[in-house]
């Protein structure tokens, strides 16, 4: 049997979203020992095995790709149909084969859980918008049956992001129907800001990896800030308009500032809704110019993101994360196509508005080059 090691290894740093050099330093060898192993030259010694499998949370015989390989393809194919499919009443059937396959599989389980809550939903470029406005939202039994899965998975998973996923979405269900002490009781169960995985995660690292997962951490809390920011800012209908736009700008100067030299990552999207909302928000104002000029940036970092997939090690911009270095494989760019009928979907005045522009014409032709 041909060991595929490094290919498992890749893999698993894949998923991780860690670096050849972080988790060399990690397990005590040099990056390019890594790079090795994950081209077929070499393979980890007896020693350092235990050491990968610990890190990755496998056991030596899956990192030595004993697994049964059949049941690899089976869910690698899952997770590019999750990857590939935005209509979630076309999911829900393949999601319900691959719990049947795979009942312990808690990952498959929570896609399915989440398919069955947005059945009635449609996303085209990122907007989601409702796709059956006569369906009860709350007592559909697609929506019972997900949020009787969230329950089970709550309770049963050791899976960070199945758990803290599976939260956010019984939090929203309670304060839909109004059952607040419920949800709050879900609040209580989960861990503060400053106690967070990814805070945890840092601590628990290695001296050499520290400040890689630390950065890491401060990533995620800006990007989550951000969106955080556009929420109660677009959502509070005292604000007036040119408020939410001088908060909106504020911010995007702030993640300039942090993010220097213009290598956003996968923060890329988040100044893509930036732009968005800033040129729906100068629409409604009149400002056709600065509507347009937001366009603009917008569709720069989609396209820069877009960019990012398959072209190597990224780093970010900014000293604030010197330590971060990434990978974008796979694929899942934003559909240019996907995101103006989004627009369309959500915000169709403001969409009617711009196409009476004449520069709507010429806009729409950089989406195609």
């Amino acid at each position: 049997m041909q060991l595929k090691i490094g290919e498992k290894i890749k893999q698993l740093r894949r998923v991780e979203q860690i670096t050849q050099e972080a988790l060399a330093n990690v397990i005590g060898v040099t990056s390019q020992a890594i790079s090795r192993w994950e081209s077929g030259v070499g393979y980890p010694d007896m020693e350092t095995l235990p050491l990968i499998a610990k890190y990755f949370r496998v056991t030596i015989d899956e990192l030595l790709g004993y697994k049964d390989q059949a049941d690899e393809d089976r869910l690698l194919y899952y997770n590019d149909k999750v990857n590939q499919i935005r209509d979630y009443r076309e999911l829900v059937p393949i999601l319900r084969a691959a719990v049947q396959e795979f009942p312990t599989n808690d990952w498959l389980c929570f896609r399915l859980a989440e398919a069955l809550f947005h059945i009635h939903i449609t996303v085209k470029g990122g907007m989601v918008g409702v796709e059956d406005k006569n369906a009860p939202s709350a007592n559909t039994s697609e929506r019972v049956e997900a949020i009787a899965m969230f329950k089970r998975l709550l309770k049963k998973t050791d899976d960070g992001f199945v758990r803290g996923q599976s939260a956010k979405y019984l939090i929203g269900h309670y304060k839909e129907k109004g059952e607040y002490d419920e949800a709050e009781k879900i609040v209580r169960s989960l861990p503060g800001v400053s106690d967070c995985r990814e805070i945890a995660r840092a601590h628990a690292a290695p001296k050499e990896s520290y400040h890689y997962f630390l950065q890491r951490a401060i990533i995620d809390y800006i990007t989550s800030m951000a969106h955080a920011i556009r929420m109660t800012l677009l959502g509070q209908d005292d604000l007036g308009i040119s408020v939410k736009i001088k908060k909106l700008e504020e911010l995007v100067q702030v993640c300039h500032i942090l993010f220097d030299g213009g290598r956003f990552g996968y923060a890329h999207q988040d100044m893509r809704s930036l732009y968005q909302d800033l040129a729906i928000l100068y629409v409604k104002s009149g400002d056709m110019d600065a509507a347009y000029k937001n366009l603009d940036m917008m569709l720069y970092h989609v396209k820069t993101f877009n960019a990012l997939f398959n072209s190597g090690e990224y780093r970010l911009g900014g000293e604030l994360f010197n330590h971060v270095v990434c990978t974008f494989e796979g694929d899942i760019r934003t559909d240019l196509s996907d995101m103006v009928d989004g627009m369309r979907m959500v915000y169709p005045e403001t969409v009617k508005a711009l196409e009476q522009d004449p520069r709507w014409e010429e806009w729409i032709s950089g989406i195609s080059e």
